[in-house]
């Protein structure tokens, strides 16, 4: 949310699990693992923390890029992490240990990534794909 609050709903009985107060602003991009049910936050400052519903601080809390993080992408398996900033890079970070195994520059803050279902990733900002 604007405050910086991150809701978890059970859409099963529509209640609220748990709202957390992240204390780092707006999120710019949010991602959920699909193997885990973490969820990615992507901050102005340029962090990615990953929360779950039962803990109120973030389990992991990871500086990503020197700029503000615009794209977050985690891969089917859940092993992989794809992160986009304002510093105009692309890094893909191993889970299992929060390393990065990858990173390249691009003409632009990609402000969207998406894992096909055969591992490849997608960025796209304005009306460049790659």
């Amino acid at each position: 949310s604007e405050l910086g609050l991150l809701h978890f709903l059970d859409i099963s009985v529509g209640r609220e699990v748990a709202a957390l107060r992240t204390r780092n602003g707006r999120a710019g991009a949010v991602a959920q693992n699909p193997a885990s049910g973490v969820v990615h936050l992507g901050h102005a400052n340029g962090t990615v923390s990953l929360w779950t519903p039962n803990i109120p601080e973030p389990v992991v809390r990871l500086l990503a890029h020197r700029g503000s993080v615009r794209g977050l992408a985690v891969d089917a398996s859940g092993s992989l992490m794809a992160t986009s900033g304002l510093d105009r890079k692309i890094r893909i970070f191993d889970l299992r240990n929060f390393g990065i195994l990858r990173e390249w520059g691009v003409p632009t803050g990609a402000a969207h990534l998406e894992f096909s279902q055969r591992g490849l990733l997608a960025s796209a900002c304005g009306d460049l794909v790659q």
